[in-house]
């Protein structure tokens, strides 16, 4: 897995090149909640100029990418203690991480030996 570098800002939009895919992500930060803590995360994916999820809602432990038929390798959030995903602990305590499609082979037990 790679690690996609985020910045601890509310909302951002980076290119990357990962396993000869051209992905541009933005990320939008809600409005805070009442008590203080972080609003939701939307993402959006492009890949290759074509749009892969647009203002899909950030979680952690779950891919971005809903359908294996959309996938080419997928993101997923890592956070401690299953947090909501928050810009400002982007980088510190909080993670955007890809998975090459071979390692999604793997880990679903796809792969032939």
């Amino acid at each position: 897995m790679i690690q996609v570098p985020l910045t601890n800002i509310a909302n951002q939009s980076l290119s990357i090149q990962l396993d000869s895919n051209q992905y541009d992500i933005n990320l939008y930060a809600g409005e805070d909640n009442l008590d203080g803590s972080s609003g939701i995360t939307a993402v959006d994916i492009i890949r290759n100029n074509t749009a892969i999820i647009i203002g899909v809602r950030a979680v952690t432990g779950t891919p971005l990418i809903p359908y294996i038929y959309l996938e080419n390798g997928n993101f997923a959030f890592v956070t401690m203690n299953d947090e909501y995903p928050d810009w400002r602990q982007f980088g510190i305590t909080q993670y955007l991480v890809f998975a090459s499609e071979s390692e999604l082979e793997a880990i679903r037990g796809n792969v032939s030996t």
